[in-house]
């Protein structure tokens, strides 16, 4: 609150505590009159007459005067009401921080969910299509966080949307899907057919995707992290390369298949253990006979692009997939806690117990106390990739895999590919997940990293030294091709021509008739032939190589070529006679095994040198497309291309280096 505001109601609170205090006082005197009027006369008398002062001071104090300037009629109002309201419009006054995009969206969020929790009854949510997705509260808060999603400011109320008809529809059960749609047919020989729903039938999948979450969302498994609210692929990148340690095998399964008829079945099968709702899965039936229900498991091949999948193939994927989850955890009891490994009772019971306490614990390793186990299983799933990793011996893991692809299609129907590879994590390549590669590997010491990144700072220093000498050399070579043009058209001019000059000399091999430019390509095509200039790279290389630094002075060069030499023996040289100069080398010989997390960086290398924001050697440059454009559409430019790949690759462990 500024200091003007709280001046005003510091004069306000005193103007109130100044008439309260003089009307108690008139009270007092009031009462001490009435109570001496039954005694003398004269005493009566004197009583009257400090009344009349005590009034008279009142009357004319300056405190009342000054309540009645600054707030009039404050006589009709009640002393104490004012003074309660006191602080409630003081905290009026305050200016409040406006709601960022994510707290508007939680807001809406949350009151649908307090609508879903009033319907949990007896164990079940019941009449979820009756009672919160044909309120239309819930569809208009369901509009307004698609709104959001699409950073489309909420005050806005320029739409023409009935969500009263549309609650009215889905109330009674006459709501048509198919009038709800569009198709878009896409040309070619493969006829393909994509169909996605209007405002109103998009509106109401927001609706049934946010009563879903608030459903299942306690439910879901911890090794979940696709499209779930405070976890994702960095969620899922950091689990695998900080909580699984030591793992001896490691492979990844790719599902693929459609939404069809026999999982659709199933997933409303699946539903019912926790909503009982008829309403809500003939609503689910109708999207999916009207092919606006996309939801393909796996992944496209490259060209194919990836379908537009609605808003609830997330959370329907997530539904369905979340019954492997809790099959893991029983494979898991099974292979650690379970294992025949051991004979004796009562290590098997201690085991078991072990087990249970670092599942209740985050999986912890220092949870277990000092209960060591022969197998330990990890898993981690985005969405419909999975990730497994086995600390045991091979005939385990291949025991757990042929288990895990068992399950998957003989219960959960999904073709899977068996022939996926069982890989050892002591490989140097890897194994590829969500984009990235992850291998285990010795994490280099202080000192090496140091080393490293002294090299690359001379690397990048040395090539900025040569940008400059090329850029220097092909600046001479411009100017001496427009000096040549010039002597060429002075040589036509006779009081300008010498005649011992070169171009003198052999003017007349010059063609009659031929125009200046013609005779000045003619020449350099002969002087390009005799200094064998085809073999260079480009134009560039050729004015830099062939004509401006053969005028430069001999020193000069060979001191470039030798600055140039000395930083690639650097670059190339082993690290072991820097690193003994340092203090903590000796420290630096131990080998500690990580899991690293690898972004494709050479991949990244090659877009960017597409788009010209880079050279050959990955290192930035000036885009010269650019210098006529705006600095806020450079800006959304530059942002546009590299923000994928900063939020996706953020948490790499080679893409975040300063």
């Amino acid at each position: 609150m500024s200091y003007e505001k709280r001046l005003t109601v510091a004069r306000k609170a005193t103007s109130l505590t100044a008439h309260l205090c003089d009307k108690v006082q008139k009270v007092l005197v009031q009462s001490d009159t009435h109570s001496n009027s039954e005694k003398s006369p004269g005493a009566a008398a004197d009583y009257g007459r400090a009344s009349e002062r005590i009034e008279e001071f009142a009357d004319h104090s300056t405190l009342a005067t000054a309540d009645g300037d600054i707030n009039r009629g404050i006589h009709e109002m009640k002393l104490a009401e004012n003074l309660a309201n006191l602080v409630k419009e003081s905290s009026h006054m305050d200016e409040r921080r406006p709601k960022s995009r994510m707290e508007l969206k939680r807001s809406l969020e949350l009151r649908i969910k307090k609508r879903v929790k009033e319907q949990y009854i007896n164990g079940k949510f019941r009449n979820l299509m009756a009672k919160v997705i044909s309120n239309p509260e819930t569809l208009r808060d369901a509009y307004d966080c698609i709104r959001l999603n699409s950073n489309i400011n909420t005050a806005f109320n320029d739409d023409n949307t009935s969500f009263d008809s549309i609650a009215k529809e889905l109330g009674c059960g006459s709501f048509d899907v198919n009038a709800n749609t569009f198709s878009i047919s896409k040309k070619g020989a493969r006829e393909e057919v994509l169909v996605l729903p209007n405002i109103n039938l998009r509106v109401i999948q927001e609706a049934i995707r946010i009563v879903l979450e608030v459903v299942y969302k306690p439910d879901f498994s911890k090794i979940s992290h696709g499209y779930r609210s405070g976890r994702g692929h960095s969620t899922a990148l950091k689990y695998i390369s900080k909580e699984i340690s030591n793992p001896d095998w490691w492979f990844t399964l790719l599902i693929n298949k459609k939404l069809d008829a026999c999982i659709l079945g199933k997933l409303i099968t699946v539903m019912e253990d926790k909503v009982e709702d008829p309403s809500l899965y003939a609503m689910i039936q109708s999207m999916f006979n009207a092919n606006v229900l996309n939801l393909e498991f796996g992944g496209f091949p490259k060209g194919h692009g990836l379908p537009q999948e609605g808003v609830l193939s997330s959370i329907l994927m997530n539904i369905y997939l979340n019954q492997f989850d809790y099959e893991f955890y029983r494979l898991s009891m099974k292979y650690e806690a379970l294992s025949p490994s051991l004979h004796s009772d009562q290590k098997s019971q201690s085991k078991l117990r072990s087990w249970f306490r670092r599942r209740l614990k985050g999986n912890d390793l220092g949870c277990a106390g000092e209960e060591s186990f022969s197998i330990r299983v990890h898993s981690c799933r985005f969405m419909d990739e999975i990730f497994f990793s086995v600390a045991g011996s091979k005939d385990a893991a291949l025991d757990f895999k042929s288990e895990v692809l068992n399950y998957l299609q003989k219960s959960l129907h999904l073709d899977v590919d068996d022939q996926a590879e069982l890989l050892s994590c002591q490989m140097l390549h890897g194994i590829r997940f969500l984009g990235t590669l992850v291998r285990r590997n010795v994490r280099e010491s202080p000192a090496t990293r140091a080393v490293h990144k002294l090299k690359e700072k001379v690397a990048l220093f040395g090539l900025q030294k040569e940008e400059a000498w090329n850029a220097g050399t092909v600046s001479i070579g411009k100017k001496w091709l427009g000096h040549g043009l010039k002597k060429v058209k002075e040589s036509e001019i006779k009081h300008l021509a010498d005649c011992r000059s070169v171009l003198s000399k052999i003017s007349h091999f010059r063609k009659s008739g031929m125009e200046t430019d013609h005779w000045y390509k003619h020449l350099l095509k002969i002087w390009m032939e005799d200094v064998n200039a085809k073999a260079a790279e480009s134009e560039d290389a050729i004015l830099s190589k062939y004509v401006a630094e053969p005028a430069l002075p001999q020193e000069l060069r060979n001191s470039f070529y030798e600055f140039q030499r000395q930083v690639k023996t650097y670059v190339s040289s082993e690290t072991t006679s820097t690193l003994s100069l340092l203090p903590s080398a000796a420290s630096s010989t131990e080998s500690v095994i990580i899991t690293e997390i690898i972004a494709p960086v050479n991949a990244i290398k090659k877009r960017l040198l597409r788009y010209g924001l880079t050279t050959s050697d990955g290192y930035p440059r000036t885009s010269s497309l650019l210098i006529l454009q705006d600095n806020d559409q450079i800006i959304d430019w530059f942002s546009g291309i590299v923000r994928r790949w900063l939020r996706w690759y953020a948490e790499c462990d080679n893409f975040n280096e300063n």
